[in-house]
C-alpha cells in the first residue's frame, strides 16, 4: 500500500511518496456567493510575482526558461527574485513533478501537473493570514508511465497558456459581477523523493491553514460527498458532530456561511495499476477569505484540512466509516481546543 498524505504550502504538499498541496483536489463545498465584483487577478502587478517551477532537477531550468519565454511572447514579464526589492506579492507556481510508485505500481508514476497563483489571504473571522491558491489550472491526479521531457513541455505549454488567457481576460474585461475564484483549485507541491523510497507514509499531516478561533459552528453547513455511500455517511457524520456538541446542519445558512465538507472516494486506476484504486479521504472547512494585496477581492478556500490519498486494493464501506470517524474526531478536537 502507498499512502499519500496531503498538506498545503507555505508551499504545498508531497513527501516521501507524495504529499500533495490543495489537492490536488478542487475547491470543496459551496458555490461562490453572487456579490463578488472583482476577479482574483484584478490589478495584479506581474512585476511583483515570482515564477517557481517545481520539477525534477534535471529538467527544472529548461522548463523555467521555456515558461519565461512563453510569458514574454504574450507580453507578460515576471520579475526575477534578484530584482525584487521586497518579498513577492504572489508566486506563479508551475508543478510538473512525477512520483515513482515502486512496487505498488511497478514502472509507473503518480502525476498531476498544475499551475497556480499562490498569495496571502486573510480570514475575516479571526484576522489570521495564510498562503492560499487563489487561481489554478490543473489535471486530475493519475497513475501513468514515466514522462519524457517532451511530455513535460507539452503539459507546461498548455498550463501556461491557461494562465496567460486568464490574466489577459482579467485585464481587458471588467464584468460587473465576477465570481472571484474562477479556476480556483489546490496546487500541487514539489515532490520530495530523493531517496527513492516507496514506503507507506501513515502519519496524518495538516495543510498550513489557520486556527478555528472565531468560527461560529451554528452557521456551518455539513456536506458529505461519497458517491453511493453519501446518504449513510451523511447520517453518521451529522449524528457524530451534534452528539459532540457541534450543532452543524445540512441546511445552508446564507451565501457567505462556511461549509464543512467530508469527501471520500475511490476510483479504479485501470491497466496502469491492476487491482488497485486511488482512494481519497478528506475533511475540509471551506469559507470566504480576502486577498491581502486587495481586500476588496474575496474568494473561497480550505482554512482547515485533513486529507489522505492512497493507492490500495478496493476499499469496503467499513473503511469509509472508519476514516470518516477519524476525520471528524480530529475536527472536534481542534474545535474544542481553540
Amino acid at each position: 500500500m502507498v499512502s499519500l498524505v496531503t498538506m498545503i504550502p507555505t508551499f504545498p504538499r508531497i513527501c516521501l511518496l507524495a504529499v500533495l498541496s490543495v489537492l490536488s483536489l478542487p475547491v470543496r463545498g459551496t458555490a461562490n456567493p453572487p456579490d463578488l465584483d472583482l476577479p482574483v487577478m484584478h490589478d495584479l502587478d506581474l512585476r511583483q510575482v515570482q515564477l517557481v517551477v517545481e520539477s525534477a532537477p534535471e529538467s527544472k531550468e529548461r522548463l523555467h526558461q521555456r515558461t519565461k519565454s512563453l510569458l514574454a511572447k504574450a507580453g507578460l514579464h515576471l520579475t526575477s527574485p534578484d530584482a525584487l526589492h521586497s518579498p513577492p506579492v504572489a508566486r506563479l507556481t508551475l508543478t510538473l513533478n512525477a512520483t515513482l510508485l515502486g512496487d505498488t505500481c511497478p514502472g509507473k508514476v503518480l502525476y498531476a501537473p498544475s499551475v497556480a497563483l499562490i498569495e496571502s489571504v486573510i480570514v475575516p473571522r479571526n484576522g489570521e493570514v495564510m498562503q492560499d491558491t487563489t487561481w489554478a489550472a490543473e489535471t486530475s491526479l493519475r497513475v501513468r508511465a514515466p514522462l519524457t521531457i517532451e511530455d513535460l513541455e507539452h503539459d507546461m505549454d498548455r498550463l501556461v497558456s491557461r494562465f496567460i488567457e486568464a490574466y489577459q481576460l482579467t485585464q481587458t474585461v471588467r464584468p460587473a459581477r465576477e465570481t472571484g475564484n474562477e479556476g480556483k483549485a489546490s496546487a500541487l507541491p514539489p515532490v520530495d523523493n530523493a531517496s527513492g523510497s516507496t514506503a507507506s507514509l501513515e502519519e496524518q499531516n495538516t495543510r498550513a491553514g489557520v486556527s478555528l478561533q472565531g468560527l461560529d459552528i451554528t452557521r456551518v453547513q455539513l456536506s458529505v460527498l461519497a458517491g453511493r455511500s453519501t446518504s449513510p455517511l451523511e447520517t453518521r457524520a451529522l449524528r457524530r458532530l451534534t452528539t459532540a456538541g457541534l450543532p452543524v446542519s445540512l441546511e445552508s445558512h446564507g451565501p457567505d456561511a462556511p461549509t464543512l465538507s467530508l469527501e471520500i472516494s475511490q476510483r479504479t486506476i485501470g491497466e496502469d495499476c491492476p487491482g488497485k484504486v486511488l482512494y481519497e479521504s478528506g475533511l475540509f472547512l471551506v469559507e470566504p477569505v480576502r486577498l491581502v494585496r486587495n481586500r476588496q477581492i474575496r474568494t473561497w478556500t480550505d482554512t482547515w484540512v485533513r486529507e489522505r490519498i492512497q493507492i490500495v486494493p478496493p476499499v469496503p464501506m467499513q473503511q469509509f466509516e472508519s476514516d470518516q470517524e477519524a476525520l471528524l474526531t480530529q475536527f472536534i478536537r481542534s474545535f474544542k481546543g481553540r
